[in-house]
């Protein structure tokens, strides 16, 4: 979390020194323009800014912030590409999870996994018995099953359990 707020306070600076040294320039190029429409000449004008302030303005404020601006641009591809990488990989390994489902449980386990997924709260294990028509010895040793496999969990509610997918 840290890593991503100082990545994300480094953007947000490249961004806004880029911005500043484009509004430097533009204020340069305005003041150039307007002292040329005015008929007063570049070595006037350079004479009373300073030649200190002339090489700033001029050059080093609107390299450094270019030099800003682009490593912001990098930065910012690079984050959202690994945020889709990301994103391919988790559907990437949700598919191979699927598929170890489908070749290492029996059918009685996919049933019952089946009737815990539709429930996004968790499900009672006396509701199992219910909506699965298995007697509740047959129900506790398929979740027993599945528990061991870490596909699901248990906990006490009551005098039943609360069943749960495991993420």
């Amino acid at each position: 979390m840290a890593e991503r707020l100082a990545s994300n306070g480094f953007t947000l600076l490249a961004f806004g020194l880029g911005f500043a040294s484009i509004l430097v320039s533009i204020i340069n190029g305005a003041t150039i323009a307007i002292a040329v429409s005015h008929g007063i000449p570049l070595r006037t004008l350079a004479g009373t800014r300073g030649v200190v302030l002339d090489i700033l303005t001029d050059i080093a404020i609107p390299l450094v912030g270019g030099i800003m601006l682009v490593l912001c641009a990098v930065r910012l591809l690079d984050m959202s590409h690994k945020r889709i990488v990301r994103a391919s990989e988790l559907k990437e390994r949700q598919t191979q999870k699927q598929k170890a489902i489908n070749t290492f449980l029996s059918q009685d386990e996919k049933r019952i996994l089946g009737i815990v997924k539709m429930e996004d709260n968790g499900i009672l294990q006396s509701d199992i018995v219910i909506k699965s028509g298995y007697s509740k010895v047959k129900t506790h040793r398929i979740l027993k099953s599945l528990e061991n496999k870490n596909l699901i969990r248990r906990g006490r509610f009551g005098i039943t359990n609360k069943v749960m997918l495991n993420d």
